[in-house]
């Protein structure tokens, strides 16, 4: 989702309030995310959380 809105991962976090390698853990899914880093990532892309898992 931040690639096709091209959008760059450091500014994601930065406004979700999140460390940038936290975030490309969880795009990596080598780290598991709580609803509330969920939300944050969501409000900072500027969508519904269902957006972000669509593709799975």
């Amino acid at each position: 989702m931040i690639k096709e809105k091209n959008l760059k991962v450091r500014h994601i976090a930065h406004d979700s309030d999140l460390d940038i390698e936290a975030l490309r853990r969880y795009m990596l899914n080598k780290q598991i995310m709580g609803i509330d880093k969920l939300i944050r990532i969501s409000k900072a892309l500027n969508v519904e959380i269902s957006e972000l898992f669509r593709e799975i």
